[in-house]
């Protein structure tokens, strides 16, 4: 045990200099821990030894408060792209958005080549057959009355009660022949005059137009007197005219006039061999007429329009179409034929024959209608009768009978009419 002796202190002397460092001795035993002095004032600091051994690692210590995020470095490099991933499943559908206003339109692109033609369509029907032909318009009739003078020297209408046939040409209150449409007609009328008076007498014939006297139309004829008390004188009295109708439903009458009640227009009724004789038998009929063509046929539908291109060169006139079929034929009309024979001086004779061929046979046998033509560029007072005989489909024979003398010079012409009914 060792005994420490608390000796009084004397002052501490200059530190003298340091020696050499000893060897180290051997480690005692530790003893035990004094009270700690004062301390006593901090010496200079001596030069640093040498770096001990570096002892084990103590135990790691209790992790310390996190510290204040220091500033973000630089961005680095971007990495290279990764392979694309597998495409995920279709959402649905979203809902359509509010139409958007419409744009300002673009410039008209330029126009593309025109497109083939549609294909022609089919031809329309055949219209119907216009009316007209080598004959137009026409009318055949009569009056089955006696119709006798009833006042002398006094105009009066002559009436016509029948027809024959008829197209576009009709009687109208008895006695106007009213044509339907403007044109060019011929028209001829016999009428058989009789007189039973026993003295001779002079009657007048002429035409009406729309109830005015038309000029230069007028026949005169003489009558003979009768025979004896119980026959009378007969005159056939023609009338032969070409005119021309200016407007639709003109008319035209057939007037006269004579100078005794005893004279009349006489119809003579059927005998053994023989037809009924009218009073009065008139034709008329247009002349040289062809009628308008018949309306076109609807045009076929057209086929669909291509796009409109620019326009090309013409190109050459395609082969005309084939023609469409015929259209049914029309419904037959009246035929009607006529002629002049050139019949000349009678050669002393009040008598004179001749023939007339049909240039067409008729179907059947037809009715035949003639007259008298003085010699043109002539005037003769002469009276004629024609009458018909032998009538077949091919032909006729006119009897031609001057009635106020026994015969005749001048060069006469005879013109005939002939017409199926």
């Amino acid at each position: 045990m060792l005994t420490f002796l608390d000796l009084p202190s004397g002052e501490t002397g200059p530190t003298g200099p340091q020696g050499p460092q000893g060897p180290q001795g051997p480690q005692g035993l530790t003893g035990a821990t004094g009270p700690t002095g004062a301390t006593g004032p901090t010496g200079a600091t001596g030069p640093q030894g040498p770096t001990g051994a570096t002892g084990a690692t103590g135990p790691i210590g209790a992790t310390g408060p996190q510290g204040p995020t220091g500033a973000t470095g630089p961005q680095g490099p971007t990495g290279a792209t990764g392979p694309i991933g597998a495409t995920g499943p279709q959402g649905p559908t979203g809902a359509t958005g509010a139409t958007g206003a419409t744009g300002a339109t673009g410039p008209i692109g330029a126009t593309g080549p025109q497109g083939p033609t549609g294909a022609t369509g089919p031809q329309g029907p055949t219209g119907a057959t216009g009316a007209g032909g080598a004959i137009g318009y026409y009318g055949s009739f009569y009056d089955t009355t006696n119709q006798p003078i009833a006042v002398i020297n006094t105009p009066q209408v002559v009436t016509i009660n029948s027809t024959f046939v008829n197209n576009g040409i009709s009687i109208q209150n008895g006695s106007e022949i009213t044509i339907a449409n403007v044109g060019t007609y011929s028209f001829t009328a016999v009428l058989q005059v009789v007189n039973n008076d026993n003295a001779v007498h002079e009657a007048e014939f002429w035409l009406r137009l729309n109830g005015v006297d038309y000029p230069d139309s007028g026949v005169h004829i003489t009558l003979p007197p009768r025979k004896n008390a119980s026959e009378p004188s007969e005159t056939a009295a023609t009338i032969n005219f070409i005119g021309t109708s200016q407007n639709p439903n003109d008319y035209i009458e057939v007037w006269w006039q004579g100078e005794s009640t005893n004279l009349s227009l006489q119809s003579v009724p059927v005998g053994i061999t023989s037809p009924l004789a009218p009073s009065i038998i008139c034709g008329i009929q247009q002349v040289a007429y062809n009628g308008p063509t018949g309306p076109t046929g609807p045009t076929g539908p057209t086929g669909p329009t291509g796009p409109t291109g620019p326009t090309g060169a013409q190109g050459p006139t395609g082969a005309q179409g084939p023609t469409g079929p015929t259209g049914a034929a029309g419904t037959p009309g009246t035929t009607f034929q006529g002629g002049k024979v050139d019949v000349g001086a009678s050669g002393g004779n009040n008598i004179v024959t001749t023939s007339v061929t049909f240039p067409t046979p008729f179907s059947t046998i037809p009715a035949v209608i003639a007259t008298a033509s003085a010699q043109p560029g002539t005037i003769f007072d002469d009276s004629f009768n024609i009458t018909t005989r032998q009538i077949s489909t091919t032909g006729c024979v006119l009897i031609i009978n001057r009635v106020d003398g026994d015969s005749w010079g001048q060069d006469l012409d005879a013109y005939w009419m002939a017409f199926e009914y």
